[in-house]
């Protein structure tokens, strides 16, 4: 499950939504001197900015994913993991390597 774009008040200079008394959202809107784009986070890795795909033992950076890692697609399957400490190297240390797309070659 995602979070939605719209469910956290973003700074201003990006896309925002807000919620009127009764909860339903009201219609985004964009504030002047945009400067980013609201990204989806998994619900559960909020906190978190690595995530381990088990079937193919590749990490990926949450703050980083392009539509080519499909994250939405892992998390349907239900093969992933978190790390603890949410570190590369821990990430590493169980076996698990970067993901070309998400990953800097520079890296941890």
């Amino acid at each position: 499950m995602l979070v939605p774009p719209g469910a956290v008040e973003r700074p201003t200079g990006c896309i925002q939504r807000f919620f009127d008394e009764g909860g339903a959202p009201r219609a985004p809107f964009i504030t002047s001197g945009l400067t980013s784009h609201a990204v989806a986070r998994p619900t559960r890795f909020e906190e978190h900015r690595w995530l381990g795909d088990k079937r193919s033992m590749r990490v990926h950076d949450l703050d980083a994913t392009p539509d080519a890692c499909a994250i939405d697609d892992l998390l349907a399957s239900e093969q992933f993991m978190s790390f603890g400490p949410d570190t590369l190297a821990e990430a590493r240390n169980r076996g698990y390597r970067p993901c070309p797309h998400c990953v800097a070659p520079d890296a941890g």
